[in-house]
């Protein structure tokens, strides 16, 4: 069995729940509770490469679960149409970078436990 990935700091995963529930709020109007970590991607092969007219970036992404606890779905100025969708019938053009954790939560169960 191969050994389990490293898990990060207490405090790094309360900063990591806290970022997603402001984000989500202020870019997409709902509040949100994280109730688990899922998995993260920065394979230079899956569209984590990004290049902006100042800097070419080497990004990652962190795939949490949550649940919606309030507020209402929203657009912001960061988006042109917001709207929930099932996951077996996404919209043509999702963002490359987001193809693989998609495709892999699909295929198979992951991620860490469920938080109560």
């Amino acid at each position: 069995m191969p050994d389990a990935p490293p898990r990060p700091a207490p405090g790094a995963v309360r900063a990591i729940h806290l970022g997603v529930a402001v984000a989500t709020r202020d870019r997409a109007g709902l509040v949100v509770e994280i109730t688990r970590f899922l998995g993260g991607y920065s394979d230079p092969g899956t569209g984590h490469i990004i290049t902006y007219p100042e800097a070419t970036v080497h990004s990652t992404d962190i795939q949490l679960e949550g649940r919606t606890v309030g507020g209402r779905l929203r657009r912001s100025a960061e988006s042109l149409v917001v709207a929930f969708f099932d996951v077996t019938a996404l919209p043509y053009g999702v963002v490359a970078s987001s193809r693989a954790p998609l495709r892999d939560l699909l295929q198979e169960p992951c991620g860490s436990p469920r938080l109560p």
